[in-house]
């Protein structure tokens, strides 16, 4: 087993770290991760994602795998092998790898699942070289293995009793922790080395290239109250589910989804969610329907029908279609098509590009999703079953650098991705004019397509930065309970674009009242003293903004009024008193009434009767005008 020079290894650590450039000599751009949706684990450490879910170690002397569904349902626990360091965990396929990082005896394990004891059985412990076989990945062959005390990561080739190095790479990463593959890369994230402290440590992903050089890095966010997770205050694993990067952290106790925002801004060219009417133009319109009560655009038919909306398409640009979609029936010849297509719907050719949900084969119960790149079926790629009365959202990109598509299906109850896809273009896309569906029986007689989709968005790359929009909620409404009131966000502006949604929600309990592309709205008041009714703007590079108004009672506002009015009338009485004042000030003033007071005060019994009363002031009086 020949691991290198660890002194050449070191040398080259240390002028790699020197700055964070890229092998070109290119500063290595650097990005923020958005937390998307998470799931509760204590202690987690290291992960993996298979298609049951993802499986994750606890932290450091924790002696448990824990198998967690996508919608973070705990589903088991498996004893692992090793002493009180069990860190990596990796699965090539058939086995799984676990590095036992216990300094002075480090070893990874090549074990089997004991379902029914609960436990991984090692059927082959290879002893570690180094100091920490803390992160492990499985990837084309080889077992990569991150060493978090050389700062190492190594490419191995497993052979029967031993490990042999194939690359190892120095990384920028004070600790590199767990890998993951994405399919193309190598990615790695900080451990407790470099983001042991919780406010100012790294908490940094890191994405490799082929020669190991780092070529992007991610920034993930720290936690509201950073430091106090039960485990330190740092990322640990890392895996992809499909395109999907989710991390670990112990500092939130959580496995989290990390969204990837890519380097362009996204600009929508057009989007409709169907709660107004799209008007989009139909051959059949009885057999596609604007759902008002579900804002859905559904479909019916036993014959080729199709629906679209002019677009201006250019063929230089990367274009993203995004749609959901719901099948209710979908019968042996009966597809759907959504996507782009030229001006003439019907021209068999490689001017077109969608997505099919097709029952195609009739000894085959199952319907299948198509990504095609022609209307005719000739570029069909047949890449997944689906289910009926299930929402599915599809994200299709075409890159006309590449020439390839791109293809993600999620599922939409659960937020589960089914897969990424990808496809080679066959000729360039230059007459396309229409965005459009159409669903058709085929040839196959008279079979049933139904269903409904939502939400179609296609989006541009954006040019230079986006800049937010403007929100305007408009005055304060004055009402009685149960009045009917209309909010108004037509004030609303976007500076570089348009606004695309307005939506309209009742605060604290962020009830949504409407959302959509009109800018104005009815709703009841509730006769509550103050109602607050938030507005968020949505603009055509979803950037967003709000403002705030108040639906304030009828009632409650006469009693202001009545309450204004009153203290208007006290502030009144105070003027008048204080002018009354002001004036006796000036006559106590006056020499002569000075004068008069002084010896009404000095004299005081002038009659001498033992009193000081109006006897006194009387004598004191006809003295003075005296």
């Amino acid at each position: 087993m020949k691991f290198g020079n660890a002194f050449k290894i070191g040398v080259v650590c240390f002028v790699f770290v020197l700055a964070l450039y890229d092998g070109t000599g290119a500063q290595i751009p650097e990005h923020d991760i958005t937390v998307g949706r998470t799931i509760h684990t204590d202690k987690p450490v290291c992960l993996v994602y298979r298609d049951d879910g993802f499986w994750v170690t606890q932290a450091i002397t924790e002696d448990t795998l824990r198998h967690y569904s996508m919608d973070g349902t705990l589903l088991a626990e498996y004893q692992l092998p090793g002493s009180v360091q069990r860190y990596g965990v990796a699965w090539d396929g058939a086995h799984w790898w676990i590095g036992d990082n216990n300094y002075g005896s480090e070893t990874i394990y090549k074990c089997e699942l004991n379902e029914s004891e609960k436990r991984l059985e090692p059927v082959r412990a290879y002893a570690w070289p180094y100091l920490g076989p803390s992160g492990l990945e499985w990837a084309q062959g080889y077992l990569w293995v991150s060493d978090d005390a050389t700062d190492i990561i190594y490419r191995v080739s497993v052979g029967d009793t031993s490990f042999t190095a194939i690359e190892d790479w120095c990384s920028t990463n004070p600790e590199p922790w767990d890998l993951a593959w994405d399919g193309t890369n190598i990615w790695s994230i900080t451990g407790p080395g470099g983001g042991f402290d919780p406010v100012h440590g790294e908490r940094e992903i890191y994405k490799h290239d082929a020669a190991g050089n780092i070529i992007e890095i991610w920034h993930y966010p720290p936690a509201d109250d950073p430091g106090q997770g039960s485990y330190g205050g740092f990322g640990t694993g890392l895996a992809f589910a499909g395109s999907q990067l989710w991390y670990c952290d112990t500092d939130r106790n959580e496995i989290i989804e990390g969204i990837l925002e890519p380097a362009e801004n996204w600009q929508i060219v057009y989007q409709t969610d169907f709660s107004s009417d799209p008007g989009w133009i139909t051959s059949w319109p009885d057999r596609y329907v604007w759902d008002p009560a579900t804002g859905t655009y559904c479909f019916s038919h036993i014959m080729y029908t199709y629906s679209y909306v002019p677009i201006a398409y250019d063929p230089t640009l990367k274009y993203k279609l995004e749609f959901d979609i719901n099948l209710t029936q979908c019968e042996w010849g009966s597809y759907f098509n959504l996507g782009l297509w030229d001006a003439d719907m019907l021209t068999k050719g490689p001017t077109h590009w969608h997505v099919r949900y097709h029952h195609v084969d009739e000894g085959n119960s199952a319907c299948i999703v198509y990504w095609t790149n022609d209307l005719s079926g000739g570029g069909d790629s047949p890449i997944m079953p689906f289910a009926l009365n299930t929402w599915y959202h599809n994200k299709a990109i075409y890159d006309p650098t590449s020439d390839m598509f791109t293809l993600e299906i999620t599922r939409k109850d659960d937020g589960v991705l089914l897969g990424t896809y990808t496809l080679a273009a066959v000729g360039e896309f230059l007459n396309i004019e229409r965005l459009g569906i159409s669903c058709t029986q085929s040839t196959y007689g008279d079979r049933l397509q139904a269903g409904c989709i939502d939400n179609v968005v296609l989006s541009v790359p954006a040019v230079g930065p986006v800049i937010p929009p403007i929100a305007e909620a408009g005055d304060d409404i004055v009402a009685d309970a149960n009045e009917v009131v209309t909010l108004d966000g037509s004030g609303s502006s976007d500076p570089d674009g348009q606004i695309i949604k307005y939506t309209w929600k009742r605060l604290p309990d962020g009830v949504i009242i409407y959302s959509g592309s009109d800018p104005t709205c009815q709703t009841r008041a509730l006769g509550r003293v103050e109602e607050v009714i938030e507005l968020t703007v949505t603009d055509n590079s979803m950037a967003t903004a709000t403002d705030t108004l108040k639906i304030i009672s009828r009632t409650t506002q006469d009693l202001k009024d009545q309450l204004a009015a009153l203290q208007s009338q006290i502030e009144q009485l105070q003027q008048q008193n204080q002018r009354q004042q002001d004036l006796i000030d000036r006559i106590c003033a006056w020499p002569p009434i000075k004068q008069w007071l002084r010896r009404a005060i000095r004299l005081g019994d002038l009659n001498q009767d033992g009193k000081v009363n109006m006897s006194d002031f009387a004598l004191l009086t006809k003295d003075w005008l005296r």
